[in-house]
């Protein structure tokens, strides 16, 4: 009886939900030439209850030899919402969206981490929730 109730509160416990923001695949790539030199992840959301949209907004934050903060590099679709090329993805409780994002021809001697904040919208363009991961660091030399 009580190994019995054991299994039953280890299979309980053993139910998760994947994360609804995360990260994969991150890749730092260094390399003498800066045209060789990028910082990679993908990206991956997935629907909260009542989502009618998604969307994902990356950032690259560079720290330069010699300073103590991170700024944020403002080129191409950097700092710009990004959604779903199908509109109606993330309206069902099963979908997921993977995101690729590369940035490359990276400066050195620096430091960089790409940040991706994810938004979550409901009826009326109601933002049902928010939330933001970084990488870890790359160091472009």
């Amino acid at each position: 009886m009580l190994a019995a109730a054991g299994l039953w509160t280890t299979s309980a416990q053993a139910v998760t939900h994947p994360p609804r923001a995360a990260f994969s695949h991150y890749v730092c790539r260094q390399a003498q030439n800066p045209q060789h030199r990028e910082i990679s992840v993908t990206a991956v959301m997935r629907p909260l209850h009542g989502t009618r949209h998604m969307a994902i907004k990356f950032s690259l934050l560079r720290e330069a030899a010699g300073e103590n903060s991170y700024h944020h590099v403002h080129v191409g679709d950097l700092d710009k919402w990004i959604s779903p090329k199908d509109p109606t993805l993330g309206q069902r409780p099963a979908d997921v969206w993977k995101l690729d994002k590369v940035v490359s021809n990276l400066a050195g001697p620096d430091v960089y981490r790409l940040k991706a904040t994810f938004r979550w919208t409901g009826a009326g363009h109601r933002v049902l929730g928010e939330t933001a991961h970084q990488t870890p660091v790359c160091v472009a030399d």
